[in-house]
């Protein structure tokens, strides 16, 4: 998301040169509070807020590469909840499928629970990361009616993780699948259900962007 965020800061800037808009976000974070997207609609509700989601299948390889083939240890709620380093993909799957959402970390909770409030999303807009990195103009034609100043995405290179074939082939098995489809049935039936290419816009009579962060 860095270079969506890098645009955003060069397309808001009303001065400055090339070499000041280069500097991006590692100049621009220092002054900006990183807040969930309900503080940032609490504080500021004309505030289009955007938010990038996951393909479950992706997002747990992605915590188990981190998690299990990583080199640090454990965090303690993964350690508590009985994970071991030694697990292989298929028993990592399988421990995730029987954890509910309730008290489970955020790497591993749903992320429609983590969007919402009160059972409704926060975020304006909600983008697929797998479509946004093929085509970013997705969120740019959502972000364009919400903003006064202009966005551009055009050249901006996302990064999708890079799996390893053999961990995706397995991820994509009919058993995993089912498992990762009812632990997530939310997730999918928001976000993924009959759709290639996720791009949902609430309701808003917004002036400006501002950026959620989970």
């Amino acid at each position: 998301m860095t270079g969506i965020l890098n645009r955003l800061v060069a397309g808001s800037a009303s001065e400055g040169t090339t070499e000041d808009s280069a500097q991006g976000i590692d100049s621009w974070v220092g002054d900006v509070e990183i807040v969930t997207a309900r503080q940032l609609k609490r504080r500021f509700p004309d505030f289009c807020t955007f938010a990038v989601v996951q393909s479950p299948a992706e997002r747990i390889l992605s915590a188990y590469r981190s998690l299990i083939e990583g080199d640090t240890s454990l965090p303690t709620y993964f350690d508590l909840n009985r994970f071991d380093k030694s697990m292989s993909l298929l028993d990592f799957v399988s421990h995730v499928a029987a954890i509910g959402d309730m008290g489970t970390d955020n790497l591993l909770r749903s992320q429609s629970a983590i969007l919402s409030h009160r059972s409704k999303l926060v975020p304006d807009i909600v983008v697929d990361l797998a479509s946004l990195a093929h085509t970013p103009g997705v969120l740019l034609d959502q972000l364009s009616d919400r903003t006064t100043s202009p966005v551009d995405l055009t050249n901006v290179e996302i990064d999708v993780p890079d799996h390893d074939p053999e961990h995706w082939e397995i991820m994509q098995g009919l058993a995993v699948r089912a498992a990762l489809k009812q632990r997530y049935k939310k997730d999918y039936r928001i976000f993924f259900e009959e759709q290639t290419e996720i791009s949902r816009s609430l309701a808003s009579k917004t002036r400006g962007a501002g950026l959620a962060f989970q």
